[in-house]
C-alpha cells in the first residue's frame, strides 16, 4: 500500500547489506501506484513483468496489462531520443574514440531494453540472451546486424578501436538508428 511505501525506512539497514553482496536494491511500488503508471511507463513495466521474481506479498505485476499503442509511441520517443543524444555526444566528444565508447555502452544497453519492447510488439517470446535479442530485432526491423554485434564487442572491451574507424563505426550507428527510429514511428499495433 502507499502507506506501507511511505515507511521506507525500515528498509535501510538492510539496503546497505545488498550493496555488500551486489544485489540490485528492489523497487518498491504498490498496486495503486502500478495501475496508475503502466500507461505512463509501458515498457519499464513490460521488462519487469517478463524479467521479475516476487520476494513478498501477492504478485501484482502478473495479470497487468500493457497497451500496446502506448508501448510503441514508448519506444518511438526512446529511440528518437536516443538518436538525438547520440548525435549530440558525437559532436560534444569532438568523434574521440574513448567517449564514442562509452556512448556506445550507454546507448547500447538503452537499446536492449527498447529491443523488448519491439520484439513484444512483433509478437515474440521474451529473449533474454542479448546477441539473440540484437540477432531478432535486425532481422525483423532490416538493421544491420554485424554492425550491431560489434557496437556489443566493443562495449564489453572485446574489440578495440581505433579513433577514425570509431568515428565511422559510430556514424554507422547513427544511420542504422535512424532508420529504426523511422519504421517505429510507422509501425502498426
Amino acid at each position: 500500500t502507499e502507506d506501507g511505501i511511505d515507511a521506507l525506512d525500515r528498509a535501510l539497514k538492510k539496503t546497505g547489506k545488498w550493496r555488500k553482496r551486489n544485489i540490485a536494491t528492489p523497487l518498491f511500488l504498490s498496486g495503486q501506484y502500478i495501475q496508475t503508471s503502466v500507461d505512463a511507463y509501458p515498457l519499464e513495466y513490460l521488462n519487469f513483468q517478463r524479467h521479475y521474481q516476487v520476494v513478498f506479498g501477492r504478485d501484482v505485476l502478473r495479470d497487468l496489462m500493457v497497451d500496446r499503442s502506448m508501448l510503441r509511441l514508448q519506444c518511438e520517443r526512446e529511440v528518437k531520443g536516443k538518436l538525438l543524444l547520440l548525435r549530440r555526444t558525437f559532436l560534444e566528444t569532438e568523434g574521440k574514440a574513448r567517449a564514442l565508447k562509452t556512448a556506445i555502452g550507454f546507448s547500447l544497453t538503452a537499446f536492449i531494453a527498447i529491443f523488448e519492447g519491439l520484439l513484444f510488439l512483433r509478437g515474440h517470446d521474451p529473449i533474454k540472451d542479448r546477441k539473440e535479442r540484437i540477432r531478432r530485432v535486425c532481422e525483423d526491423f532490416g538493421l544491420d546486424h554485424s554492425l550491431f554485434i560489434t557496437l556489443l564487442e566493443v562495449k564489453e572491451d572485446r574489440l578495440k578501436v581505433k579513433d577514425e574507424q570509431m568515428r565511422e563505426l559510430f556514424k554507422r550507428y547513427l544511420k542504422q538508428i535512424r532508420e529504426l527510429a523511422s519504421k517505429v514511428d510507422s509501425m502498426e499495433v
